[in-house]
């Protein structure tokens, strides 16, 4: 996988139950070193889709046929290689790296710009709030869960 294996955990298969599925990954996501867990073909999509939401930029190897002949590896985060996956036969093996360090210079400097391209938006806008974040994220090409997260950020430190 290319992770660090100072620390490594390896944790079975993810639940089956969809309830079961993401309040496992809400709990393995607090986790800060690499760990793996394997996943079966039919429930490969779903779990990826679960993951995404907790894992949200967390790097991920995901290898299919580990040791056979077709085997494959997809790397990035997990809504990037749920998008690569093309097949899903086979046994499925997850490795998750650490959380990436975040520069909190640049990630301020970010919500500053988030901020202001809000501002500028609802002063000549009818639009909702909801409506403006959404517009604001498609502009920046950024999730709309960030954008809220950047004008909470700014919103909690002005006060």
């Amino acid at each position: 996988s290319g992770f660090p294996l100072v620390r490594l955990t390896v944790y079975g298969f993810v639940p089956h139950r969809s309830n079961d599925r993401k309040a496992w990954w809400k709990a393995v996501a607090q986790v800060s070193h690499t760990f793996t867990c394997f996943e079966s073909p039919h429930r490969i999509e779903a779990s990826l889709e679960d993951a995404q939401i907790f894992l949200v930029d967390r790097p991920i190897v995901l290898g299919r046929e580990l040791t056979k002949l077709h085997e494959q590896f997809l790397r990035g985060t997990a809504a990037t290689v749920r998008s690569q996956v093309s097949s899903t036969k086979g046994e499925f093996t997850l490795v998750v790296g650490p959380p990436q360090p975040v520069d909190i210079k640049q990630e301020a400097q970010s919500d500053v710009d988030i901020g202001r391209l809000f501002g500028e938006m609802a002063e000549n806008s009818r639009l909702s709030r909801g409506e403006l974040v959404a517009e604001v994220a498609r502009k920046l090409g950024r999730p709309r869960r960030e954008v809220y997260a950047a004008l909470e950020r700014d919103k909690n430190s002005v006060e």
